[in-house]
């Protein structure tokens, strides 16, 4: 199938009037059609996405990020770059027409902020991708994509154990930067006792204290992975 987006004036428009169509979130089905009055609201690409593509809807939500982020990342993977990734009218036309039952299911509409947040972009970047329901499966999986890996999706299924570590990590400055993410989240593999709320916000804290005295980007694994060790090991 083709990959299609939302045309600017369209989505600006459905997003303008979220708040008034909270009763059309509430149906099992795509209503956009009939919303647009049949009116050309959306502009198909030249990108092919696989006809079977479907995402996990049974079970808990939570526990199908892993699946749905693999599914999502290969159908896109090669056909789509980073600046496409971001960009809001073609997340938002997944969210509310090919993935709609999923995007129920996952994120229920019941009020305006969790469809504005959910099916929409809301804020500044980083955490607006991270938080539009489709949006989140390609950055958790294109962010943490390894194939020098035996399994290149390790990483990934350790950012997604739990949702402490994604607002931690991909909610910060630093949260797209591939190197730090892959040394944090191989620290977190290396080290499983090393869990829980606090224990996160304590690796984010230490990482914005090391940054706030020399530049991140500049540094190699090996020495922020010593650094971490030191604060949170206490070695």
């Amino acid at each position: 199938m083709k990959l299609k987006v939302f045309k600017q004036e369209s989505l600006e428009q459905l997003k303008r009037d979220a708040s008034k169509q909270i009763d059309l979130y509430q149906r099992t089905t795509p209503w956009l059609n009939e919303y647009f009055r049949g009116g050309a609201y959306y502009c198909e690409t030249q990108i092919n996405l696989p006809d079977n593509l479907s995402l996990l809807t049974e079970g808990e939500p939570s526990d199908t990020d892993k699946e749905n982020s693999k599914r999502i990342y290969e159908a896109f993977r090669g056909r789509i770059n980073p600046v496409q990734a971001a960009e809001e009218r073609l997340w938002t036309y997944l969210c509310h027409e090919t993935f709609w039952d999923y995007m129920i299911w996952r994120w229920p509409p019941k009020k305006e902020g969790t469809i504005i947040s959910r099916y929409f972009f809301d804020g500044e970047s980083s955490r607006a991708l991270s938080r539009n329901g489709i949006s989140r499966l390609w950055w958790f999986a294109h962010l943490t994509y390894d194939e020098s890996r035996n399994d290149p999706y390790e990483l990934t299924n350790i950012l997604l154990y739990s949702q402490d570590i994604q607002h931690n990590l991909l909610e910060r400055n630093f949260g797209r930067n591939r190197t730090i993410l892959h040394t944090v989240l191989d620290f977190l593999r290396v080290h499983p006792e090393i869990k829980g709320k606090e224990q996160y916000v304590k690796i984010v804290k230490t990482l914005n204290r090391l940054g706030g005295v020399r530049l991140l980007d500049a540094l190699g694994p090996e020495r922020i992975k010593e650094y971490i060790e030191s604060k949170i090991l206490n070695r």
